[in-house]
């Protein structure tokens, strides 16, 4: 499985892309107007349901209604504060969704001494892919990739392409955010800080 993968601080890019304003998202319906996106996990506010964590593409994806401490603020926007007041989140994900994908998260880490998993994606009977505040590995092949952006204070963006497709066992596989799920035996610790943006594309950018 050939895959790339990028680490860029918080820039221009990422405000005008992620952070793009209402009407811009409302024209193009995709953030920065790049179509294929498939899955698109922020906040959404509105005066009656407050602050709600979902999937703003997607059909099958969760939504959570946010309370204090659960959410905070970077750049103006509301964002995911992922801590102990916020149960563990797991994603339904199509895996043909994986296959020939473009995947981008951005993050905050608060604690930059620990390695924190900031996601894991698997079929049921795989390990699957992991990204780390320190390293992105596709641990079903045992391959690892380190980074310098580990000590990172700043919010992080990154972006995770896969140009082939992979060895799809089910046809769901399921996205665990800020913990491993069930596999316990990856030596990092659950992801404390904000999580504003998810986004799954169905092609490589």
């Amino acid at each position: 499985m050939k895959f790339n993968f990028y680490f860029v601080s918080l820039s221009m890019l990422l405000l005008i892309c992620l952070f793009t304003p209402a009407r811009s998202v409302a024209q193009s319906g995709f953030p920065g107007g790049v179509a294929g996106l498939k899955h698109w996990y922020n906040i959404s506010s509105s005066p009656e349901q407050g602050q709600a964590w979902k999937d703003r593409i997607g059909k099958d994806g969760i939504s959570l209604q946010l309370t204090d401490g659960q959410y905070d603020y970077l750049n103006g926007n509301p964002v995911l504060q992922l801590n102990s007041r916020l149960e563990p989140i797991q994603l339904p994900i199509a895996s043909s969704t994986i296959d020939r994908s473009t995947m981008i998260s951005l993050y905050h880490a608060q604690d930059t001494f620990s390695e924190q998993i900031i996601w894991r994606m698997a079929n049921p009977s795989q390990a699957g892919l992991v990204l780390s505040t320190h390293r992105l590995g596709d641990v079903s092949n045992g391959r690892y990739f380190k980074t310098s952006a580990q000590l990172a204070l700043h919010p992080i963006l990154h972006t995770y392409v896969q140009h082939q497709r992979g060895k799809a066992d089910a046809q769901t596989a399921n996205w665990f955010i800020g913990h491993t799920g069930e596999l316990g035996n990856l030596p990092v610790v659950q992801f404390t800080g904000s999580l504003p943006e998810l986004l799954i594309y169905d092609r490589v950018l």
